[in-house]
């Protein structure tokens, strides 16, 4: 990609971070636009079940890059700004605002999102999918020391924040369609240690 050229990287996790550092690294000088649909600055989201939930780090500590390396690095950051289509025959994204953004060449970096349950009650305020700082900032907001919790799912989120709960002095019920913690990843050995 030449100078004039741009690059449009729809979404603000390490995909997308990693995408804009790579390309510049590499001596790319097109412009790099990098669109997120949150608030914040691009986040490490592994600390929001474990430090971050249980106190060790601050929220300061959570992004990926310090706020001045966008600017250095000549990466336009749109926070707020959702993508809500893309159009590869004219080349566009359309934001949720309806603002058209071009490209030359356009990276989807959007992660994942996690799975919500299939059941009534499930899209309850009081129900908080472990995906961003707010829900995060919710929990820890809502239990502590005498407090109960119910963490449904087993996998590495799941087991993380049941864990970090605990630490606050929660008491944690984990639910889970695996017959032990983790079995199914790592092995009814790890699983039995996990419960135990």
């Amino acid at each position: 990609m030449n100078q004039n050229d741009r690059i449009v990287i729809v979404g603000g996790g390490p995909g997308g971070v990693s995408t804009a550092r790579a390309y510049r690294e590499a001596g790319g000088r097109g412009r790099v636009i990098l669109l997120t649909a949150e608030s914040y600055p691009p986040y490490s989201r592994p600390p929001l079940t474990k430090e971050y939930l249980h106190g060790e780090i601050e929220r300061d500590e959570l992004p990926i890059e310090n706020p001045w390396w966008f600017e250095e690095n000549d990466v336009e950051l749109r926070l707020a700004t959702a993508a809500r289509a893309l159009d590869r025959d004219r080349q566009v994204v359309t934001t949720e605002n309806g603002e058209e953004v071009p490209y030359d060449a356009c990276v989807l970096a959007t992660g994942s999102e996690p799975v919500r349950l299939p059941v009534p009650g499930a899209d309850d305020p009081e129900t908080l999918v472990m995906r961003t700082i707010e829900n995060s900032e919710r929990l820890k907001s809502r239990v502590g020391e005498g407090s109960r919790a119910v963490v449904v799912g087993s996998g590495f989120i799941g087991c993380e924040a049941a864990a970090s709960l605990s630490l606050r002095g929660t008491e944690v019920t984990l639910i889970s369609q695996e017959d032990g913690p983790q079995r199914e990843r790592l092995g009814k050995d790890v699983a039995r240690r996990i419960t135990g």
